[in-house]
C-alpha cells in the first residue's frame, strides 16, 4: 500500500489515478492541497512501481529536487514532492514495517500504527552542521529538533534498504556539541567503531548506517562573519567547449555540486548534451570525487568516460556529455595552471 505524507499527516493512495490538486473525483481529500489547482497525478498499479506526472502548467512541481514533466516519473519510497510550500513525502508501508494488510482492518488503522510523523528539514545551510551523503551527494541539515534517520517516510533522511530500522538513529545538539543516538535493531557505526547508546560526533566523522555511509561537518553559525579564506572557492569549474558558455567560470563552494541542464542545480550547462541531472563533485576528506547520475551522453574524465565514480587527482579535464570543463583545486581568482595547460595543447 501507498500512501503519502502531507503537514505531519498520512493520506493512503488508491489503486489507480490520485489527483494532487483540485477537487475531482480521485483527488487526494488533504487540507494543505486543498487550494491548489491540479498540479500533478500519481498512478499507483499492483506489481509495477507507482510513478508521477505533471499536470497543467499552473504550478511548477519538483520530484526529489528536479521540475517533473508530463512524462512519468517513478516513486521511490521516501521521495519528497515539493509545489510551492508544501512539501511531500511518499511511502510504501510495506518497506516501514514488514506487517501485511490485515482482513477486516482499514487502511487508515494500518497507517495510525505508524509513529507520529517528524518535521521536515529546512535548507542544510540554515542549520550549525548537515550531515552529507557520501554515494549521493545529498546534504541534510541538523535541526534544533534533531536530525532523524530511518525507514520510514517521516524521517527527514529516508532510506530503503530492509537493514535500516524505521526510526534508525538521531543526530541532535546538546550542550557540548551534537550527539547520535541509536535506535535501531542493526546498530549504527562511526569510524568504524559501533556506537552504544549515545555518542558525540566531531568534524568529518564517518557514520555508516546500513549500507549508506554520511560525513557529518559542523559549520560556522550564520550569524558569524567568515574570514578572506572562507570565502575562498574550493575549486573552479572553466568551460572550455566552443559556444555561448565558452570561458563561463563557476566557483565550488562547497564539498557537494550538482552539475546538470536544470535549473536546480548548483552548475547549470544549458547544452543539450548534458543531462537534466547529470554528475555530482563531492569532496571526501580533501580528495575530490566525480559521480555521474546515469547521464545520457555519459560523464568524462581526461578523455575517459567513467562508470559509477571516479577519483579525481588534482585538477583535470572533465566533459559533461559534448561539454568539456576544466577543474582545479583553489580558489576562483586563480586563472588555472590546468586551464592554460589544456588551451596550449588544443593549439599546439
Amino acid at each position: 500500500m501507498s500512501f503519502l505524507v502531507i503537514a505531519r499527516e498520512r493520506y493512503p493512495l488508491r489503486i489507480g489515478e490520485n489527483m494532487l490538486g483540485g477537487r475531482g473525483a480521485g483527488s487526494v481529500n488533504a487540507p494543505a492541497l486543498s487550494g491548489l489547482p491540479l498540479f500533478a497525478v500519481i498512478s499507483v498499479i499492483p506489481g509495477t512501481p507507482a510513478s508521477i506526472r505533471a499536470a497543467g502548467n499552473a504550478l511548477a512541481v519538483r520530484v526529489e529536487g528536479y521540475v517533473l514533466g508530463a512524462e512519468p516519473r517513478q516513486l521511490i519510497h521516501g521521495a519528497r514532492i515539493e509545489v510551492r510550500d508544501c512539501r511531500i513525502r511518499y511511502g510504501e508501508l510495506s518497506l516501514v514495517d514488514s506487517t501485511s494488510s490485515v482482513v477486516g482492518i482499514e487502511v487508515d488503522e494500518q497507517l495510525s500504527a505508524i509513529p507520529p510523523v517528524l518535521p521536515e528539514s529546512a535548507s542544510a545551510d540554515d542549520f550549525g552542521a548537515r550531515l552529507i551523503d557520501l554515494s549521493k551527494g545529498s546534504v541534510y541539515g541538523v535541526p534544533p529538533s534533531g536530525l532523524h534517520v530511518g525507514r520510514d517516510p517521516v524521517c527527514q533522511v529516508v532510506l530503503q534498504a530492509t537493514s535500516v530500522s524505521r526510526q534508525h538513529a538521531l543526530i541532535a545538539p546538546s550542550l557540548h556539541g551534537y550527539i547520535i543516538t541509536d535506535r535501531s535493531t542493526n546498530g549504527v557505526v562511526v569510524n568504524g567503531t559501533k556506537v552504544r547508546g549515545s555518542q558525540q560526533l566531531g568534524q568529518g566523522d564517518v557514520i555508516r548506517i546500513g549500507e549508506h555511509e554520511f560525513r557529518f561537518e559542523i559549520m560556522a553559525p550564520l550569524s558569524q562573519p567568515s574570514s578572506e579564506a572562507d570565502r575562498r572557492a574550493l575549486a573552479t569549474i572553466e568551460v572550455l567547449s566552443d559556444g555561448p558558455l565558452k570561458g563561463a567560470r563557476f566557483p565550488v563552494e562547497r564539498p557537494v555540486i550538482h552539475i546538470g541542464r536544470s535549473a536546480e542545480n548548483d552548475v547549470r550547462i544549458a547544452d543539450d548534451s548534458v543531462s537534466g541531472a547529470h554528475a555530482t563533485l563531492l569532496r571526501r576528506g580533501s580528495v575530490w570525487h566525480l559521480i555521474d547520475l546515469a547521464s545520457t551522453n555519459g560523464t568524462f574524465l581526461d578523455g575517459r568516460r567513467i562508470e559509477g565514480e571516479a577519483i579525481i587527482q588534482g585538477s583535470a579535464e572533465l566533459r559533461f556529455g559534448g561539454v568539456r570543463v576544466s577543474f582545479r583545486t583553489g580558489r576562483a581568482g586563480d586563472a588555472g595552471e590546468r586551464t592554460e595547460k589544456i588551451r596550449e595543447r588544443e593549439s599546439a
